[in-house]
């Protein structure tokens, strides 16, 4: 059943497991602060893009919150999302990807990737063992491959040097894979050198890797357009970004400050159209170099 944050019935969010707390906390301030309810439904991401589907013409939510960007892009390029530039955009970060071009969703915070362990480190050549979110069964690990295998493209590198750091970690023992990233961090191996890498909270974020934007985006058609549009335009702005900074993601909003300018400025800016392009190769890469070795490569996927 939906949750109801507020005393009204619309407008209609859907949000993602991974973004469910954060939404859940900026829904109810931008509730507060609007004086409208908001429904709330959690599903996977494949489940959001098939009720995108399914609903296409005549849907029931009026946002969408994604992790990432990959799960937005794809609806904005089946034509599931509206463009909309929020009235409260907030200033742009250089290098950090703040809206899809065409304004069909916009980044409301962003997830560094972070390293979870002990000693703390940024780098990943200090990291003894390391747990990452299986790329074989969560989009998780799939977008850190991407962003890895994107910043050494801009950089001038061949994937491989991607692909063998991999394989030699998977070869020495290097490497545990999660099948569920959200409660990841207590099954990553106790003691100094362990750690977790992810996007997301707890750690110190890894240099080198841009920011990952996590979108919301307004649905086409969405049947309660002013109260959508209005509280996206809250989402966008400088009230919802006092919420973000109270939690574990990094706004657009004081980005100096929080860190988001700096880890931008020591990244290649994310390339959405060759990401994206590469999403699916990606994964299927992973799986026929038996780096998910209890997985089996299905030709088909």
């Amino acid at each position: 059943m939906p949750d109801t944050l507020g005393g009204r019935v619309p407008p209609f969010v859907y949000a993602t497991p991974g973004r469910a707390r954060l939404a859940r906390a900026l829904l109810r301030a931008a509730s507060a602060a609007l004086g409208t309810a908001v429904r709330l439904e959690v599903l996977a991401s494949g489940g959001v893009f098939r009720r995108l589907h399914l609903e296409a013409g005549s849907p029931r939510a009026d946002l969408v919150f994604a992790d990432g960007p990959y799960m937005a892009l794809a609806a904005a390029r089946d034509d599931f999302l509206e463009p909309y530039q929020p009235a409260s955009a907030p200033p742009a970060v250089p290098g950090a990807v703040s809206h899809e071009p065409g304004w069909r969703w916009t980044t409301v915070d962003f997830s560094p990737f972070t390293l979870v362990g002990k000693p703390p480190t940024g780098t990943l050549d200090e990291a003894g063992t390391l747990a990452i979110p299986d790329p074989a069964r969560h989009e998780d690990g799939v977008m850190l491959l991407l962003a890895m295998l994107d910043s050494a493209r801009q950089r001038g590198e061949d994937e491989t040097v991607v692909w063998s750091y991999w394989q030699r970690r998977a070869q020495s023992a290097g490497l545990s894979l999660l099948e569920d990233p959200e409660n990841g961090a207590p099954a990553v191996p106790g003691g100094m050198g362990h750690f977790l890498l992810r996007a997301g909270p707890g750690g110190t974020p890894l240099v080198g890797l841009a920011p990952l934007p996590n979108a919301v985006g307004l649905v086409k058609n969405a049947p309660r357009q002013a109260q959508a549009r209005a509280l996206l335009d809250w989402l966008a702005g400088p009230e919802a970004a006092r919420v973000v900074g109270a939690g574990t993601t990094l706004s657009q909003w004081g980005a100096d400050a929080n860190g988001l300018a700096g880890l931008a400025r020591g990244a290649p800016p994310l390339d959405l159209d060759w990401t994206f392009a590469q999403y699916r190769a990606t994964r299927q890469t992973w799986l026929a170099r038996g780096l998910s070795p209890a997985v089996a490569l299905n030709r088909s996927s």
